[in-house]
């Protein structure tokens, strides 16, 4: 089965949704806000692998697609916790000047 999500059709495309909000908020340089949608797009798989009792021939290639790309956004999302932390860190430390050369 599927889970549907109202705006966003299935819960493959919640996933991927939430994947590229968090890469917009990245690049927007709030590694917090990332993290915190990465945690998100994970927490929508329920089954080691994406369409589970899906018959194979149909769903093969989006299978491994979404596989591969839960395995990067573990990732991004671990690199995203550490940086977030180490820049929570500076700013609490008063590093603001030094991030931008005034230290």
């Amino acid at each position: 089965g599927y889970l549907v999500v109202r705006s966003t059709g299935t819960d493959a495309d919640a996933f991927t949704d939430l994947v590229q909000a968090a890469r917009r908020t990245t690049r927007r340089g709030d590694p917090t806000g990332s993290a915190e949608l990465y945690r998100r797009a994970l927490a929508v798989w329920r089954a080691p692998q994406p369409f589970v009792g899906v018959s194979a021939h149909l769903v093969d290639p989006d299978r491994a697609r979404l596989t591969e790309l839960r395995v990067a956004v573990q990732v991004q999302r671990q690199h995203t916790d550490e940086f977030g932390q180490r820049d929570r860190a500076r700013r609490d430390a008063g590093g603001d000047a030094e991030l931008c050369g005034h230290a």
